[in-house]
């Protein structure tokens, strides 16, 4: 109660999601979350691009929970803080507002 979702993600080490991605993928990587998602791509929405550009995705098969038990017993303290760091840096530089106007209005530029 009261908490911010910013102050929630900063205490996990990983954002589960098992269902179809879209802007959540942006909150986990701000956090500098691994982002852990069922591998059927073309399910998820336009933002799982992001994961592929510097998220350090985790991917399981799609309605298969025993795979994706086994991912995270794989993974289990494998991540380093340096490694989020990285996914939160990527998050700051290249998912920011700034970034995005920019990159909106260079598609504006080349219609």
């Amino acid at each position: 109660h009261g908490k911010t979702l910013a102050e929630m993600l900063v205490k996990f080490d990983y954002f589960i999601y098992p269902g179809n991605m879209g802007l959540s993928i942006v909150h986990a990587l701000a956090a500098g979350l691994p982002v852990i998602t069922h591998s059927n791509l073309e399910a998820h929405m336009p933002e799982i691009i992001y994961l592929e550009e510097g998220g350090m995705p985790i991917y399981f098969d799609q309605d298969d929970f025993l795979d994706l038990r086994r991912k995270l017993i794989e993974i289990d303290g494998v991540l380093t803080l340096n490694e989020r760091n990285k996914i939160k840096q990527f998050a700051m530089t290249k998912l920011s507002i700034k970034s995005m106007i920019e990159n909106f209005i260079k598609i504006l530029k080349k219609e």
